[in-house]
C-alpha cells in the first residue's frame, strides 16, 4: 500500500489503512475460520478535509497533467489492490 498513489492525495488516510490493514495469511486464516472481511479505507477511515484536499489537489494535477508525473513516483509491478476470491467448500 505505501506504493499506491493515492498516497500523495490522502496520506493520513492511507497511514490509517496500512497500520489496520491484515496481512494476507491473516486474511487467510480469517477465511478459513468465519468467512471474508471486507475492507474500505474511504468507508471507514477518511475524514472529510482530508478528503476534499486530496480530490481538489488530484482534479488540479488532472486538469493540469501533473497526474501522470505523480502516479509514476509510486509506480510498482504488483498493481493498486489485490482482490481475493475465496468460495466455500462445495461451491460450484
Amino acid at each position: 500500500m505505501k506504493g499506491y498513489w493515492l498516497n500523495y492525495y490522502f496520506p493520513e488516510m492511507l497511514r490509517s489503512s496500512i497500520v489496520q490493514m491484515p496481512s494476507f495469511n491473516q486474511i487467510k486464516e480469517a477465511t478459513e475460520e468465519a468467512g471474508l472481511q471486507g475492507i474500505s479505507s474511504f468507508a471507514s477511515l477518511a475524514n472529510l478535509e482530508e478528503v476534499n484536499q486530496g480530490l481538489a489537489k488530484l482534479k488540479h494535477d488532472l486538469q493540469t497533467g501533473d497526474f501522470e508525473q505523480i502516479k509514476n513516483k509510486y509506480e510498482n509491478s504488483l498493481g493498486d489492490y489485490l482482490f481475493i476470491t475465496i468460495e466455500g467448500k462445495g461451491s460450484i
